[in-house]
C-alpha cells in the first residue's frame, strides 16, 4: 500500500534556501551602481514612546521582530532586555538575568528570533543562548538555555559569528569574524551559520580590507542586503545562494579602506522597500543621520533626516512605522510611513 505524504510549501521553501546557502558562492560585484548624491531629504516627524518605557542606557538598541519590539541594554547589571508591543503601544516586561551563573548572561551579541516557536535567541562568545520569549517576560526570573555550542576544539584561531539575522529554525545570516593571528584585529565576511551543527560557511573568501558590515534579509528569504557599517559607502546585495547580484557604491566611497570612519546602520528590508541609517561623517554636526530609503532594486528614494544619532532601526508591518534608538531625546520613537 502507498501512504501519501504531504509536505508544506513553506517547509520546500526553507528546504531551498538552506540548500542554496550551503551551495552558492559569491564571485563578483554584480550589476555596479555608483550614486552621486542622495539630496531628497526632509526633517523626520518624530513620535517618542518614552514615556511608555523603564529608565535605560543611553545609546542602546533595538529590533523589531513581529509585533513586538525587543530593546538590549548590554550595560544594565540587571535585566538586559526589554519587550514592548508596537500595536499596543505598551511595555511587557523585562528579562535576560545580567551573570555569569546558570541561566545568567554576560556577553551577548545581537538578537534574532524564531516567530515558529517564539524563542529568542542570541549569540554569547561561543554559544547561542535561547529564552522563550512568552515565558520570559511572564517570569523575570527566567533563565537562558544554551541552544548550540560553538566547537573551537583544536581551532587555533576561533571564527565567531557576528551580527546574525534568521532566516529559519536551522540556519542564521552573519559575518564570519575572524581574528588576526599575529595583530589586533580581524576580518570578516558574510556566511552561514547552521544552529544545529555550530559550524559557519562563507559566501566568499575572506577580504584583505577591513570593511565592517551588518546585514539583513527580506521577508521572503530571498534578498541578503550588506551594508558597509564601517571603513565603506557601500552597499550590496546578496541571492538567497550567496552570489552578489548588485553592488551600489555611494557618494562617499573611497577605493581604499577609511579607518575608523562609520556609515551605515541597521539595515531593514521590507515587501517592497529597504531602510538604512547612514551617517556622513564628514558633516559639520557629527550628530546627524539619515534614514535611507531605497526600494528593492536599491534605486534611492529619499532620506529622513534626525538632529540625534540614530543607533538602530526597525520596521513593523501592521502599523507601518519605522521604530528607532537614538543618543538623543526621545531616546526610543517611531516615524509613521
Amino acid at each position: 500500500m502507498t501512504t501519501n505524504r504531504y509536505i508544506s510549501p513553506a517547509l520546500i521553501a526553507a528546504a531551498a534556501i538552506i540548500m542554496g546557502l550551503l551551495t552558492g558562492c559569491a564571485g563578483n560585484d554584480g550589476s555596479v551602481v555608483h550614486i552621486g548624491k542622495r539630496d531628497n531629504i526632509t526633517p523626520a516627524q518624530i513620535v517618542s514612546i518614552d514615556d511608555r518605557l523603564p529608565a535605560l542606557h543611553d545609546g542602546i538598541g533595538l529590533q523589531m521582530f513581529g509585533d513586538t519590539m525587543i530593546i538590549k541594554d548590554f550595560m544594565s547589571t540587571d535585566l538586559i532586555f526589554t519587550a514592548y508591543d508596537v500595536v499596543a503601544d505598551s511595555c511587557l516586561g523585562s528579562f535576560g538575568m545580567f551573570g555569569n551563573g546558570p541561566g545568567e548572561i554576560l556577553q551577548l551579541e545581537c538578537p534574532f528570533f524564531d516567530p515558529a516557536t517564539r524563542q529568542l535567541y542570541a549569540l554569547e562568545q561561543w554559544r547561542v543562548v535561547g529564552f522563550d520569549l512568552d515565558s520570559a517576560v511572564a517570569d523575570p526570573g527566567y533563565k537562558a538555555y544554551t541552544k548550540v555550542r560553538i566547537d573551537t576544539v583544536g581551532v587555533a584561531i576561533p571564527e565567531i559569528p557576528k551580527g546574525p539575522v534568521y532566516i529559519n529554525d536551522s540556519t542564521i545570516i552573519a559575518s564570519r569574524v575572524v581574528p588576526y593571528a599575529d595583530r589586533p584585529g580581524y576580518r570578516e565576511n558574510a556566511g552561514v551559520f547552521d544552529l544545529t551543527t555550530g559550524l559557519m560557511r562563507s559566501f566568499e573568501e575572506l577580504p584583505a580590507d577591513e570593511i565592517k558590515c551588518a546585514y539583513a534579509v527580506s521577508p521572503d528569504g530571498e534578498q541578503i542586503v550588506e551594508v558597509g557599517r564601517r571603513n565603506a559607502d557601500r552597499i550590496r546585495f546578496f541571492d538567497r545562494k550567496g552570489n552578489v547580484t548588485k553592488t551600489i557604491y555611494g557618494p562617499k566611497y573611497e577605493s581604499e579602506p577609511l579607518i575608523s570612519k562609520f556609515y551605515y546602520s541597521s539595515p531593514v528590508v521590507t515587501d517592497d522597500r529597504i531602510y538604512v541609517i547612514y551617517y556622513d561623517r564628514d558633516a559639520a554636526d557629527q550628530r546627524v543621520s539619515d534614514i535611507i530609503e531605497m526600494d528593492r532594486d536599491g534605486h534611492y528614494i529619499r532620506s529622513f533626516r534626525s538632529y540625534d544619532q540614530l543607533i538602530d532601526l526597525g520596521y513593523n508591518k501592521t502599523t507601518n512605522r519605522l521604530y528607532f534608538s537614538s543618543k538623543g531625546e526621545p531616546q526610543f520613537g517611531y516615524i509613521q510611513l
